[in-house]
């Protein structure tokens, strides 16, 4: 395993997309956005799914050359069609919006419709803390996810994710699937452990033992499906979220999200849906005591005596916040087999450029 610095990273991520025909006014939107994943700790959503992009690119399932456009926009409300852009740009076209229009209206909703995979939901919602605004952001995703007592899969894995700006070093800031597995760390989990079982209580199929290579063959041809967290609550927070990311925005759903399976090639887009949410405190409350409230939520909750075995306690946010400490001073890590994947997208020609350039 070797560790890559923060700026070396961003810089090889900025040249793989420069690469892929990606306009060069996005490409610090795409770096920030795929790279605060490795920083944050998401790492299934970091420089592993690099390659993903590029190949979702070079199969005509994002267009590069898309520009995202506002359909409706009734005062709070915006509605974006993507028209399959990259889903980091609409993503940030989004919450941006739905900054600005809290920052005049006190709250707003933004829909979207015909985006594709945006990066982890946490990086819209936290954005908005630094503006101190309350941020949400929700997502839906090809079908991986089976309803409750479902043996199939209909819904997305469908995450969500909410902060609040606080008086602490970090906002309070929950990122969660609403599946009991995600699909990124099935898709890590193949690389490492291919022929490791996948506990149970993950995925149903008619086999009941599926390794981790072949439990994301069989979710990719839709005969085999993650499990909803928390059985039939998590199940129906997934529809919720289904219902936000394409009721609004006359988007599409479920089986209806294309290139469901592996082989599809009529119309090879997504068509993702996005949600996003801001509230501005300071119509309810003075600033400096909403934050305080918040801290106070946290700090109380630091002081829970830990169960046996664990140190601590510990808060939405805080993890984020120390991961992010060490990648800045030590450098994200890569193991082999994701360095062999970096390999594959050109890291050794750009090591050799980035070291050339830098000896100058």
């Amino acid at each position: 395993m070797m560790r890559l610095k923060f700026e070396e990273a961003y810089e090889f991520v900025q040249w793989v997309f420069k690469k892929n025909k990606v306009s060069a006014k996005h490409l610090n939107i795409c770096a920030d956005i795929l790279l605060s994943a490795d920083e944050l700790g998401f790492k299934s959503h970091g420089l592993s799914r690099l390659g993903y992009y590029v190949k979702r690119i070079k199969d005509g399932v994002i267009d590069v050359k898309a520009t995202p456009e506002i359909v409706r926009d009734n005062k709070a409300c915006v509605t974006i069609d993507g028209h399959n852009a990259l889903g980091q740009v609409v993503g940030k076209m989004a919450i941006d919006q739905a900054i600005e229009k809290t920052q005049e209206h006190g709250i707003s909703c933004v829909a979207v419709r015909n985006s594709s995979h945006y990066g982890i939901a946490s990086y819209y919602s936290r954005l908005a803390t630094k503006h101190n605004l309350v941020g949400m952001s929700f997502t839906n995703a090809r079908p991986a996810v089976a309803p409750f007592n479902g043996a199939e899969p209909k819904m997305g894995t469908n995450p969500y994710a909410i902060a609040f700006p606080s008086d602490m070093e970090y906002p309070f800031s929950i990122d969660c699937a609403t599946s009991a597995y995600q699909r990124g760390d099935l898709e890590i989990q193949a690389r490492k452990n291919p022929n490791q079982y996948v506990p149970n209580c993950a995925i149903v199929s008619q086999n009941e033992n599926l390794t981790f290579e072949r439990s994301l063959r069989w979710l990719k041809k839709g005969i085999a499906a993650l499990t909803p967290i928390g059985g039939h609550k998590g199940s129906g927070l997934s529809i919720a979220i289904e219902l936000m990311c394409s009721a609004f925005q006359s988007g599409a759903y479920m089986s209806k999200l294309s290139g469901l399976y592996e082989g599809d090639t009529d119309n090879p887009s997504y068509d993702i849906g996005h949600f996003f949410v801001c509230i501005d405190p300071e119509n309810f409350t003075e600033l400096d005591n909403f934050k305080k409230n918040v801290g106070d939520v946290m700090r109380e909750l630091k002081e829970t005596k830990s169960i046996k075995g664990e140190d601590e306690v510990l808060v939405p946010g805080e993890i984020e916040y120390n991961t992010s400490l060490d990648v800045h001073k030590n450098g994200i890590e890569v193991p082999n087999e994701l360095l062999d994947d970096l390999k594959n997208l050109g890291f050794d020609r750009w090591q050799k450029q980035y070291t050339t350039k830098n000896l100058k």
